[in-house]
């Protein structure tokens, strides 16, 4: 029997697997899927924007969060068409740090 990874999930590494310490991923945004309102959670990261592609590759939103106001942040996303959409995390120096992806309903 092979089991699939359920493409939809949010799944966090490991600080262990990473031999900077500081390159350890902590952002999550759920729920996922997601009707009206995402929620971001990030532990002590430091990013500023985050900027929503469609499948093509065409950036459909961009948020600005205020750096101090990261932790447990919500997110609009009811205006997006359903689909599945690339979430990036950029810095307030505009230096990319993280990515995952959602699933609008």
């Amino acid at each position: 029997m092979i089991k699939q990874a359920r493409p939809w999930a949010n799944y966090k590494l490991s600080k262990y697997a990473f031999s900077n310490p500081e390159d350890y991923l902590d952002l999550f945004i759920f729920p996922n899927p997601a009707n009206d309102f995402i929620t971001i959670q990030c532990d002590d990261c430091k990013i500023t924007t985050l900027r929503f592609t469609n499948k093509l590759g065409q950036t459909v939103l961009t948020k600005s969060i205020p750096e101090e106001n990261v932790y447990g942040q919500q997110i609009y996303v009811g205006d997006l068409t359903s689909g599945m959409y690339f979430v990036s995390a950029y810095k307030a120096n505009g230096q990319f740090y993280s990515a995952t992806r959602i699933l609008k309903k």
